[in-house]
């Protein structure tokens, strides 16, 4: 991967995703980002979120110690889309391109501000998708009220296990669509960033265990039932 300049091409992406209004990137170690941004490897720290198994916190201190290389393409491909000088006259704004995941809080403001509710006509839920077509009003608006409340009393954790199933990653898209259809547990098109949930139910403890049982796959495959 440094022989084909591939962590150039990511200090690249993540340049122009900051200029564009992009997400920031927290799966980056605080250790690595301490390095890229002028630190020394010697006074990196490995944090226990970086290592949850004690046992081989040694090693990967010493996998650290490796990684010159590709931190120094992921620095030459910031520099090269000109955000460079901005980093390294503010180091607060390091903080927007590589949040600390530990840190970063998810409301459920942040998320129905993104969402596209389904639009409606008179006969059934106006959906391209064939399989969709018999919604009924009824189902669709009773079912993404259940959604709605299940996003405004959710916790910040249960939300980005949400965000993980609905698109791939706990930060929120601009556009988070979601859709009715039939089916009996919800579902995700992650590349869509599309969330379809099932019509039939008519319970909202019943809705809100199927919804939990389907974004916590998220852990442990996918994200996608």
């Amino acid at each position: 991967m440094v022989e084909s300049e591939l962590f150039l091409m990511a200090g690249r992406m993540m340049g122009h995703c900051f200029l564009y209004g992009g997400p920031g990137f927290p799966g980056i170690s605080p250790a690595i980002t301490h390095v890229l941004f002028g630190g020394s490897i010697d006074t990196a720290t490995v944090m226990i979120e970086d290592c949850p198994d004690l046992d081989i916190r040694e090693t990967i201190q010493l996998v650290l110690g490796r990684s010159a290389k590709q931190v120094k393409q992921l620095r030459k491909g910031l520099k090269e889309t000109g955000i460079w000088p901005l980093f390294s006259k503010r180091v607060d704004v390091v903080k927007l391109l590589f949040p600390c995941e530990k840190e970063a809080e998810i409301t459920p403001q942040m998320i129905l501000a993104n969402i596209q509710w389904p639009r409606l006509n008179s006969d059934s839920q106006s959906d391209d998708d064939d399989d969709d077509d018999d919604i009924s009003v009824e189902a669709v608006t009773r079912v993404t009220a259940y959604f709605r409340t299940f996003i405004e009393h959710a916790s910040s954790e249960c939300l980005k296990n949400l965000l993980r199933f609905w698109v791939g990653w706990e930060v929120p898209a601009k556009k988070l669509v979601v859709k009715v259809a039939n089916g009996h547990l919800p579902r995700a098109l992650t590349c869509f960033e599309t969330i379809k949930l099932p019509d039939h139910h008519t319970d909202y403890a019943d809705f809100e265990s199927d919804l939990l049982s389907a974004i916590t796959t998220c852990e442990t495959g996918f994200g996608l039932v």
